[in-house]
């Protein structure tokens, strides 16, 4: 039994991935989102992007305008902790679009599993 050399140009993948869900309505036939990324911190600011740009570029959002005017932009977030917060208070503002992100080891090794065949 031969095994064959791994490939090094390539970095190795994450034990973890983190997957993230954002959630545009309570309606069924609207998709949701799905965000993946090797670091909380990105998976965050990535979603918080795409949310806050989806809020600017349409007005299927009671109140988008006066969120979007009351708490600071993409531009202004400079630590994790501001994207933390801002997500925060969007959850406290409306109940969609929201946002969920958890660790998922099995992505990880799953998509390893496919890589390598």
């Amino acid at each position: 039994m031969t095994s064959e050399p791994a490939d090094r140009s390539q970095p190795p993948l994450p034990r973890s991935l983190w997957l993230g869900v954002i959630v545009w309505s309570d309606d069924p036939e609207v998709e949701p989102t799905v965000i993946a990324d090797r670091s909380p911190v990105s998976l965050a600011r990535t979603m918080a992007v795409t949310i806050h740009e989806m809020l600017e570029d349409s007005d299927a959002y009671a109140g988008a305008t006066d969120f979007l005017q009351s708490n600071p932009p993409p531009q202004d977030w400079v630590e994790p902790r501001d994207v933390d917060d801002w997500l925060e208070a969007l959850r406290e503002a409306t109940p969609h679009p929201s946002s969920r992100s958890t660790r998922s080891p099995w992505l990880a090794e799953r998509t390893e599993r496919t890589t390598a065949s």
